[in-house]
Parts: C-alpha cells; structure tokens; sequence
C-alpha cells in the first residue's frame, strides 16, 4: 500500500444546493450509500473520536471490506473529517476531509474532498 505523503486526491464538486441542505445530506449517515458508491455503508455517532464504521467498495471490483476510522472533525456547515489509524495489524493510514464552502450569498455550495491514503 502507498504511503500516506505519497498519494493525496482532492476533488472539489459544484453542487447547486445552499450549504446547509448539502451538510444534512453530508451527516445523514443511514443514507450515505445513497449518493457516496465507494461507502455502501456508514455508521458513527457523530461525536467527536468515535469510531466510523464504514463498508468500503475495493475500486474496480465488487468486492467490499470493512474499515474502522475515527471521526475527528465536525465543523457544522464548513468540516467533516474522519481518519484510518495504522495499527500493528495493519498498518495502512487514510484520512478524509470534507470541506464545504458557499460559493456566494444564496449561492450553491463547493465541496472540495481530500483523501489521503498511505
């Protein structure tokens, strides 16, 4: 696996929608699967260092792994931050930030996500 300085993505998305709509479709957790293919499925508390239990689609395949990561920021609106730890077992690192950002008053919002894996 790469290591994490490595192999950065970003992606920043358009999406006609004010930031407020675009944050409750972003933390409605239940019905991740429904806009995000790569996680056919997500579960966390939404506090602060608990875990994100996610299902993870293995690019180019159907096949789907579990992967454990903590959820480390949660700015309203603005942040949704969540990272894989490397541990003995396993010792890949990911993190995912998800900014948010209005494109103007009243104006549709832009969703720069950042991966990192390593």
């Amino acid at each position: 696996m790469a290591k994490a300085e490595n192999l950065v993505t970003s992606i920043q998305v358009e999406i006609d929608a004010p930031v407020a709509l675009v944050w409750e479709v972003l933390t409605d957790f239940a019905r991740y699967a429904e806009w995000n293919t790569f996680c056919p499925g997500l579960e966390t508390t939404g506090r602060l260092g608990d875990m994100v239990y996610m299902q993870v689609r293995i690019p180019g395949t159907d096949q789907v792994i579990p992967v454990n990561e903590y959820l480390v920021a949660w700015e309203p609106e603005r942040l949704l931050s969540w990272e894989q730890r490397p541990t003995d077992e396993n010792k890949d690192a990911a993190r995912r930030d998800q900014y948010l950002e209005a494109v103007g008053p009243g104006a549709p919002a832009t969703s720069p996500l950042t991966c990192s894996w390593g």
